[in-house]
């Protein structure tokens, strides 16, 4: 795997067991479309575990409250959201590029 430079924004490779992820996604205030977009590009596929992370980022349940709400093993519920945040991280990267494509396509016309 290539290694990052520190002066990268966005950081699509990190390990999950990385002491330094970034979480993009905040409990309790994200729409659930968006946690259903995310999900399935994260791939996940278990019925119990996409609740309980709706149910922690829609539905403000704390990480325990939907493992135990959900009958999902807290480890497993922490691995998923991980993995949920590196693919919102991703999308994020990908507005990023697009904005500032965005912004220099824009300033190309003013100049013309």
């Amino acid at each position: 795997m290539p290694k990052q430079t520190k002066s990268s924004k966005f950081n699509s490779s990190y390990h999950l067991g990385d002491k330094n992820f970034m979480n993009y996604l905040i409990q309790g205030q994200e729409c659930h479309e968006k946690i259903d977009i995310i999900i399935k590009h994260a791939r996940l596929e278990s019925e119990n575990m996409i609740a309980a992370i709706i149910d922690h980022y829609c539905f403000n349940m704390t990480k325990t409250e939907a493992a135990l709400m959900n009958d999902v093993k807290l480890p497993n519920l922490s691995r998923d959201i991980k993995k949920v945040n590196v693919v919102a991280g991703d999308i994020e990267r990908i507005k990023e590029l697009d904005w500032s494509d965005y912004q220099e396509l824009k300033a190309n016309k003013k100049a013309a």
